[in-house]
């Protein structure tokens, strides 16, 4: 068994990290705790050399993600920018109390060889059988303390509803908070809060029980009717269905609170609600003055319970008998059409939504804003024409046939790499530029240091004097590391960059993609594309804006090229309507959870761990191919390209082709006249 010698005496290098839960909590807490860890460093003597600080405020330890000091910190790491032994914190609720806490304590130290100590354990060596027990417990405190927190929390809230007072939480529509203060109080302090009725708010949500009462309508045709009057949209902003329906569900508008009906958690860095059983919820009658007569309440609830059975009964039948019974806390990274979350309305920019009809037999794109007319992009895609069409260019733009025998490698790739490489080195050339700047820097700390070395060995140096002088000595050492790791970094510049731009790695992910589009498996289909597409827009007239990039094939260059994070607007097609309220494109594989290795099934993998994100890159990177939404969708329409390149290899009859794709002649006529009018035969 491997071990790792564990040698406090050795000059290893460390950053210290700091965090706060709550923005209302001391904002000295982190300081606070850097110097518990500064306290317990000088008090074991340990030569250790402080590199830099990080730290997150206000950030629950349950995410992760979500924590952009932390991010920043293990990116860092693991790209080999920072290069340290330890991160030191004051105790490991600090660094996080998400459960794959263990887990990645032990990915830094089996791939990275950065350990995470903890002052409170006095930087016990967690590589040896007694830290690894102390890590298990202290894994076990981090998880557990949080379980504590979160029952004392909730059975507070819990106590509060009883007395009908607001337990916290967001204050649904149609009512505001009303503090009550605390009696006999100097200076005056607020008690608690209940909740009352908002004008503002108040007659709309009367408005919405009335439509669905009178005219049976649920929350989308509700939300529908509402975007369409251009007072309420001027006063209140699109409401979405879903936030309809909520408002019609909750009693507390006629002045009844049912509190705990679920329960949250964070699972895997997302936070997820899981149901609760009737007989833990708490229901607390007049908890506030009602904004909606008893007698519609009870019709608006008579009409939706009499839906929802009948949408149950309809489930039920379509329910698989032997599907799995144990349902899955957290959604996964399973998907059935690859080309979900690549697929966007461009007039919002939403992801559309694949959705089936027609029995199951065919699947549409669509925008899910156009239910409640938030989007006026109505245009349904046929799901398996844009498959096809897709990748049968990118097939075209990636593998394009060989210029000679003897050659192996697409011949776009070579020039790729000569004109990636010439952006990249003038980027890194344009950083060049602070070398003087951080070498004139590095020679001045080389300076204090010195200076503060001969006043330090001054044995009558009064004791007040030396201390400080130590610590301007540590600061200024750990400085001096940080310009030596940025300059090392610099130097190194040009070396990554033909790293990164390897032909025979690049060669590797084209096989890889090409063994993957064979597999047939949506969700390794969908996690390979997302290395070459950039967003497929689809438009109101009939326009598909398809926007694919070559730099896929090497890891790391189309985030370092990309102008943004993927926030940008896309390009607009003639006569194309934009809505000035678009959606932002967030993290499709983080939000899912990707996992870091897809299997092709002949052992190779596939890292995503660099294409967590949308980007969005220069247009000259973009290969932006529009084609036209087919009116109809015969076999012909979808099938034509395929039935004249079949025509064109093998010279075939017609009627030989109607045998081979099992149609008719006449079928396979229309294909050929179809193909060569894309094509622009005569």
């Amino acid at each position: 068994m491997i071990n790792f010698k564990f040698d406090p005496s050795k000059n290893y290098v460390y950053v210290r990290y700091g965090r706060m839960s709550d923005p209302s909590q001391n904002p000295r807490s982190p300081e606070q705790q850097f110097d518990e860890i500064d306290k317990e460093i000088r008090r074991g003597g340990y030569p250790w050399i402080h590199v830099c600080d990080f730290r997150d405020d206000g950030v629950s330890g349950r995410y992760q993600r979500r924590r952009g000091g932390f991010t920043q910190m293990i990116n860092d790491i693991k790209t080999g920018k920072l290069k340290v032994d330890f991160i030191l914190c004051d105790t490991l609720e600090r660094v996080g109390r998400h459960r794959e806490l263990a887990a990645l304590r032990t990915e830094l130290q089996t791939k990275y060889g950065v350990l995470i100590l903890t002052a409170d354990s006095h930087f016990a060596d967690p590589t040896s059988v007694a830290g690894e027990a102390l890590g298990f417990f202290e894994a076990m405190r981090a998880t557990s303390n949080a379980h504590v927190t979160a029952h004392n929390v909730r059975r507070g809230k819990k106590d509060a509803a009883k007395l009908k007072k607001w337990p916290g939480g967001p204050i649904p529509r149609g009512l505001k908070a009303q503090a009550v203060m605390k009696p006999n109080a100097d200076p005056v302090e607020v008690d608690y809060n209940t909740v009352v009725p908002d004008p503002r708010w108040a007659s709309e949500i009367q408005r919405m029980f009335l439509l669905a009462r009178e005219n049976g309508w649920g929350g989308f045709r509700i939300a529908e009717h509402l975007n369409a009057d251009p007072e309420f949209v001027a006063e209140f902003g699109e409401i979405s269905g879903s936030s309809v329906n909520f408002i019609l569900d909750n009693p507390i508008y006629v002045g009844t609170l049912v509190f705990n009906k679920h329960t949250t958690d964070v699972i895997d860095d997302r936070r997820v609600t899981v149901p609760n059983e009737e007989d833990e919820f708490i229901v607390v009658e007049d908890f506030c003055e009602a904004i909606i007569d008893r007698n519609i309440w009870d019709d608006v609830q008579a009409d939706r319970r009499e839906r929802s059975r009948k949408m149950q009964e309809t489930r039920s039948k379509n329910k698989d008998p032997e599907a799995k019974q144990i349902k899955p806390v957290a959604c996964g990274v399973i998907l059935k059409y690859f080309l979900t979350g690549l697929v966007r309305c461009g007039v919002c920019g939403s992801s559309m939504q694949p959705s089936t009809t027609g029995g199951a037999k065919y699947f549409y794109y669509r925008c899910p804003r156009v239910h409640d007319k938030r989007c006026s992009n109505s245009r349904k895609i046929r799901g398996d024409w844009l498959e096809k069409i897709f990748v049968a260019r990118l097939r075209e733009d990636l593998f394009p046939l060989p210029t000679s025998e003897d050659e192996t490698r697409p011949p776009w790739l070579a020039e790729l790499i000569i004109e990636v490489r010439s952006e990249l080195r003038h980027l890194a050339s344009q950083r060049q530029d602070r070398r003087p700047n951080l070498q004139k820097e590095l020679a001045e700390q080389e300076r204090r240091i010195t200076g503060y070395s001969m006043s330090l060995a001054d044995p009558d140096l009064q004791v007040s004097v030396r201390r400080h002088i130590q610590a301007s000595f540590d600061e200024t050492i750990a400085h001096k590391r940080k310009l030596e790791m940025e300059l090392e970094g610099l130097s190194h510049e040009v070396q990554r960059v033909d790293d990164m731009l390897d032909a025979n790695a690049a060669i590797a992910r084209l096989s890889r993609l090409h063994e993957i589009l064979k597999m047939g498996n949506p969700t390794a289909i969908n996690i390979e594309l997302a290395r070459h597409v950039e967003a497929i827009h689809v438009y109101p007239n009939g326009q598909v804006d398809m926007r694919a990039h070559r730099l896929g094939v090497f890891e790391g260059v189309a985030q370092l090229l990309a102008t943004s994070s993927g926030q940008g607007d896309a390009p607009t097609p003639p006569n194309a309507e934009i809505n000035s309220n678009r959606t932002k494109p967030r993290s499709r594989l983080l939000a899912r959870n990707a996992p870091d290795l897809v299997s092709t099934g002949n052992g190779a993998v596939a890292d995503v761990s660099d294409h967590l994100a949308f980007i969005q890159l220069p247009d000259r990177w973009i290969d932006s191919q529009i084609v036209t939404t087919p009116k109809r969708f015969s076999w012909a329409h979808l099938n034509a390209a395929n039935v004249l390149k079949k025509r064109n290899e093998t010279h075939w009859s017609q009627n030989k082709l109607a045998d081979y794709f099992n149609v008719t002649p006449p079928t396979i006529r229309h294909a050929i006249k179809l193909s060569s009018e894309s094509n622009g035969d005569n």
